[in-house]
């Protein structure tokens, strides 16, 4: 067997074994996400699925949705204090995770239940208070 042959051998192997990893883990988020989805519409909001989001300033990836017209970013850990170290880092109004400052697209409100970390950007007070009803305090982002 040639070194450039067991190269690609390897390479294969290691993509293959991350793409199964990642594709468990999203599964195990989306589970997560998606429950979070319809308690929130048993309580009589409209949340559609938009599509997957990353943020480098966070350990895992999320789903976005969308809540009576504005987005809802749910990011599911692998454990509670993963979710709360990643928490820890989000500045009290925010605006900043750790060094990275953010411009949201509307007001940020920060929320962490268990393993989840939710971050509505919006301002209609009765998405909040479904929100807050589901998840407790907001941990962070506007009044």
């Amino acid at each position: 067997m040639t070194n450039a042959f067991r190269i690609l051998v390897a390479l294969s192997c290691a993509a293959g074994c991350t793409t199964g990893f990642a594709a468990r883990s999203s599964a195990r988020r989306s589970v997560a996400a998606e429950q979070l989805a319809a308690d929130l519409g048993a309580r009589g909001l409209r949340v559609v699925y938009a599509n997957p989001i990353e943020h480098a300033f966070f350990a895992v990836g999320g789903s976005v949705y969308t809540i009576e017209g504005e987005d809802l970013q749910v990011f599911v850990y692998p454990t509670e204090s993963a979710a709360a170290g990643d928490a820890s880092r989000i500045a009290s109004s925010g605006g900043t995770v750790g060094t990275a400052a953010i411009g949201w697209i509307a007001p940020p409100h920060i929320f962490r239940k268990r393993s989840m970390i939710v971050i509505y950007l919006g301002s209609n007070a009765r998405t909040r208070g479904e929100l807050s009803a589901e998840l407790g305090n907001q941990i962070a982002g506007a009044d």
